[in-house]
């Protein structure tokens, strides 16, 4: 939440400097409305555009990319709170990325920068800023390794021995679908169809439809077995969606080895497909596939 503003009693309340607190609402939606119409004019710096933002944009992405970004903004207003969004300049970006990286967190300076560069393209289209170019755009990353760890039949056979059931279930989802967790866990029966599952597929990924393979069908079929019949293919013991928080947990105490999110590399890397899960770009296509190439020595 904006600074100055807490929960008090089941109330959200604004606590100026002078004066009396001011209440706001009962819910977050709600106050940060209020706040955001006690402010006049919201735009004067980046602090209050980014209020706008958590107001308007924030809600409809995922609850775990909410999470990163209230993160990230945490950065983004030490830095660039206070400075007009027409002030700032690519220099500044820059600058910022070497300082993420001095600091010994340079991934974590691409992610904020992203979400500052997204900032800024929501606010020019809808006219509340002045600046007539997005500062972000143009400056480069700073360098990132990609993974590259590809889970090898027998590893994954290890882990999936040992693995409950519903955790089975869903690491063949993943492999077979080239699927991510959230992919996974989102699945629901109405994605079920005669020629295969419909993968409704995230991160700007495009849709596509995996047909029914004998492995296929035997995991979704062990799945709709489960009890109690439930609209979702993965779902826990009261027939809801399963919680992101306790699948981690879940996974965690495989101690595999791996991550969740590797299944989906061998997924790709191990089919003959062009584009398994939709990539958008052949690059991300590429960083997707980890298998090791095999070369034949000179005779």
């Amino acid at each position: 939440m904006p600074a100055r503003v807490y929960l008090h009693h089941g109330q959200w309340r604004f606590v100026p400097k002078e004066g009396k607190p001011i209440p706001l609402g009962k819910t977050k939606q709600e106050a940060l409305q209020k706040y955001a119409e006690i402010l006049g004019n919201p735009t004067n710096t980046l602090k209050r555009v980014f209020e706008l933002y958590k107001l308007h944009a924030l809600p409809k992405k995922a609850p775990r990319t909410q999470k990163d970004n209230l993160n990230e903004f945490q950065i983004l207003e030490r830095v660039f709170g206070q400075m007009p969004p027409e002030a700032v300049r690519r220099s500044h970006i820059r600058k910022f990325l070497d300082l993420r990286a001095e600091d010994g967190a340079p991934v974590r300076g691409n992610r904020e920068k992203a979400l500052l560069s997204h900032v800024f393209t929501w606010a020019m289209e809808r006219d509340l800023i002045e600046a007539q170019a997005n500062p972000c755009r143009g400056v480069k990353r700073n360098p990132e390794r990609s993974r590259t760890r590809y889970v090898t039949d027998e590893e994954y056979k290890a882990v999936y021995n040992c693995a409950p059931e519903r955790i089975q279930v869903c690491m063949e989802l993943a492999y077979l679908c080239a699927m991510r967790k959230s992919e996974v866990l989102d699945l629901m029966r109405t994605d079920l169809t005669p020629d295969g599952i419909t993968i409704r597929r995230k991160k700007d990924s495009k849709d596509n439809l995996v047909l029914w393979s004998p492995r296929l069908e035997a995991a979704v079929n062990r799945a709709l077995a489960m009890k109690p019949t439930s609209m979702y293919i993965i779902h826990d013991k009261s027939g809801m969606k399963v919680k992101t928080s306790s699948f981690d947990t879940a996974w965690q105490r495989l101690k595999a080895g791996f991550t969740f999110h590797d299944l989906k590399a061998k997924g790709v890397s191990d089919s003959t497909h062009a584009n398994p899960a939709g990539h958008k770009s052949n690059n991300m296509v590429q960083l997707y596939r980890r298998k090791p190439e095999q070369v034949e020595p000179p005779e």
